[in-house]
């Protein structure tokens, strides 16, 4: 499918999990991934992928932990906005619900210059997010072996996103950077630099984007929340059968989204 914007994506690492949320071939023609491994480029393009190689190993020294891995994303678009003017980064997992049409594009582009959805977490002792714990302790992430102290990567994620998020009845809310649209000059390098001076560790594009929009929820929602995608699709978390849907952090906020943004969903977001 051709599309109007050019869409990124990014990989690194080598972990099965990783691999497997690759598609076999690109959803979208003018589709570019940013990657890091020369057999991970490889793979890529023989899947049909148009590659851009950020580096031969399969993650840099300095992100090959854990704590740290995303900042491979703040790279990856902070090299795409050098090359194009208007771009969108999309997660392996968002799926698309449908064509994109001249209405998607029109929502995007009467928006903000930039644009990432929100989502929520439940606010409760050792919020972790375990289910981000992807690798297996005997395999390494690049040329450096990831710390899988869990109950340490627990700690510093509770720490993280009590810092960098809002505070909404019982729930943490914050930027999911599953989906990100830019047509401002310079903003991932802004991102950059607040992740950098603040040591954000973790969900590192996300925390920045909480401090580089420096105001409250609702203006965020206002400002920066895309009418084309929830941050977690509620289909999916009732899928998952983590809560009860009266009770579920994302249901509720997107529930709250929705009374301030009216949503055309081309994309779900697992």
């Amino acid at each position: 499918m051709d599309t109007k914007i050019t869409i990124i994506r990014t990989f690194w690492g080598n972990t099965k999990r990783a691999l497997n949320e690759i598609f076999p071939m690109p959803i979208f023609k003018n589709e570019v991934v940013y990657v890091w491994g020369l057999e991970n480029q490889q793979m890529l393009q023989q899947r049909g992928f148009n590659t851009v190689l950020m580096g031969k190993e399969c993650t840099e020294a300095e992100y090959s932990t854990i704590h740290l891995q995303y900042y491979h994303k703040l790279k990856a678009i902070q090299k795409a906005e050098t090359e194009y003017s208007e771009f969108i980064f999309l997660d392996w997992d968002c799926y698309m619900l449908k064509p994109l049409d001249d209405y998607f594009y029109q929502t995007l582009r009467e928006g903000n210059d930039v644009q990432v959805p929100s989502y929520a977490y439940e606010d409760k002792p050792n919020i972790g997010i375990p289910e981000l714990i992807i690798c297996p302790s005997n395999e390494r992430y690049g040329t450096t072996t990831i710390d899988l102290n869990l109950t340490n990567y627990i700690k510093s994620q509770e720490i993280q996103l009590r810092k960098y998020s809002w505070k909404y009845k019982n729930l943490l809310v914050s930027p999911n950077f599953c989906f990100f649209y830019s047509r401002r000059p310079g903003v991932a390098s802004e991102l950059m630099k607040i992740a950098k001076e603040n040591n954000v560790e973790n969900c590192i594009e996300e925390h920045a984007m909480y401090l580089w929009a420096n105001c409250s929820m609702d203006k965020f929602i206002e400002k920066y929340e895309p009418k084309v995608l929830q941050g977690t699709s509620d289909d999916t978390r009732l899928l998952m059968h983590l809560y009860d849907h009266t009770n579920d952090p994302v249901i509720t906020i997107n529930k709250y989204i929705a009374k301030k943004v009216n949503k055309t969903l081309y994309f779900k977001h697992i």
